[in-house]
């Protein structure tokens, strides 16, 4: 069971990255709309003016899992790069243990209750006929940290096997992070 769950951790965050790049799709779609709108016929709706808000926020939080799984985010590669596998997988576990985990839980634990308060009012936008449901994008705030949680959870398990003594074979597989190399603790 355990090794299966880096795959099924992936397969999540890849999911919420599809969400995100749709979002983008309808943050630009809904842009040219307003922009359209505002400029060639001189109209506009304030719903539509705050969708792209919603959609920006969508694709930002949404894809943070399945960017640290690409190796997407920023990292020093100066010493990086030229590491060994091994020294590789002791950064990437040590970073999401000592870093991406603590980071993961402290936004979850302080943006809890942003957000319970924020459905407990039904909370809705400020401006008269906006989108009446910003609670659900406040809702993303522990998403995107819960997302976050599971793929360093995932990294570590992958750089545990690393360390562990992973079959060469299972090097490239780990780097993709397409499969999962099977890591028997017991020996």
């Amino acid at each position: 069971m355990m090794k299966q769950i880096p795959r099924v951790v992936t397969q999540v965050n890849r999911f919420a990255a599809s969400i995100a790049a749709a979002s983008l799709l309808l943050l630009f779609a809904t842009q040219f709309c307003v922009v359209l709108l505002r400029y060639v016929f001189d109209t506009g709706f304030v719903w539509m003016q705050e969708l792209p808000l919603y959609f920006h926020g969508a694709a930002a939080l949404l894809a943070i899992g399945y960017t640290l799984h690409t190796g997407g985010h920023i990292r020093v590669d100066i010493f990086y790069r030229s590491a060994s596998q091994k020294r590789k997988a002791l950064v990437n576990a040590a970073g999401s243990l000592l870093f991406l985990l603590p980071v993961s839980v402290a936004i979850l634990w302080y943006s809890l209750p942003y957000v319970i308060a924020s459905w407990a009012v039904m909370e809705g936008s400020a401006q008269p006929s906006g989108i009446p449901a910003v609670f659900v994008l406040k809702t993303l705030l522990p998403v995107f940290s819960l997302l976050l949680a599971l793929q360093a959870f995932a990294q570590f398990w992958r750089a545990c096997g690393v360390l562990l003594g992973a079959q060469e074979a299972d090097l490239a597989v780990l780097e993709s992070g397409e499969d999962e190399v099977s890591i028997d603790l017991a020996s």
